[in-house]
């Protein structure tokens, strides 16, 4: 897959990649297309063709209310 910088302050990472490409594989595993082609009517025997894009962003914040009460903070902040 072939990184590509975005046009924006902080330092993410996109990077686009074909069905066929080998870096792509494990990515394509993660993405629920089945449900997507049922509800549009389309064959699952075919799988999409179109390029996936992979973000790699530098932070995550997450805001979850219900974490409270499992005495969570509710936002919780990932870094890579």
């Amino acid at each position: 897959m072939s990184p590509r910088r975005r046009a924006s302050p902080g330092p993410v990472v996109a990077e686009q990649g074909r069905r066929d490409d080998r870096d792509a594989q494990a990515y394509w595993e993660a993405v629920r297309w089945q449900s997507d082609h049922v509800e549009r009517g389309r064959s699952l025997s075919q799988p999409p063709t179109d390029p996936l894009t992979v973000i790699t962003p530098d932070r995550i914040v997450h805001t979850e209310h219900w974490l409270r009460r499992g005495g969570y903070a509710p936002r919780q902040t990932w870094q890579r």
